[in-house]
């Protein structure tokens, strides 16, 4: 009886932010001995990535901050905020709702009162930076 031992190879090479390494059946080698295959996938969507970006810079902005200062005195706020947030997850994982994400942004703008057009450059300057300028509107845009 013959026993036939797999062994790993060096898996290519891959970035681990937006592709992810999916072994594969394991494939004779040439002399004889199973070794293990690998192919690259991707982890997330091109547009995953984007919306990463975008919310991981979104988090530092005065912007964001003065959204979380008067959201706690503002249940409107607070709600749209919720929504903002929970459709950019959604987006972060490759499943981002255009229509609902734009709706979000338009609650948040009606409701925080205390933001300034200074305010708003910035998350739109961090939209454009992040390849989702053209997607979404902004107030005064």
């Amino acid at each position: 009886m013959n026993n036939i031992y797999i062994f790993p190879t060096t898996p290519p090479e891959y970035d681990p932010e937006t592709e992810v390494l999916i072994p594969l059946n394991p494939v004779r080698g040439e002399d004889g001995m199973m070794r293990q295959a690998w192919t690259v996938g991707p982890r997330i969507t091109d547009s995953g990535a984007r919306y990463r970006a975008f919310y991981g810079k979104l988090l530092t902005t005065d912007a964001y901050q003065a959204i979380k200062a008067q959201a706690v005195t503002s249940p409107e706020l607070m709600a749209a905020n919720l929504e903002l947030v929970a459709n950019l997850a959604d987006a972060k994982l490759g499943f981002a709702n255009v229509a609902a994400l734009q709706q979000s942004l338009a609650g948040v703008a009606v409701a925080a009162t205390d933001l300034t057009a200074v305010h708003w450059a910035e998350i739109g300057a961090f939209l454009a930076a992040s390849g989702l300028g053209g997607v979404y509107q902004l107030p005064g845009s």
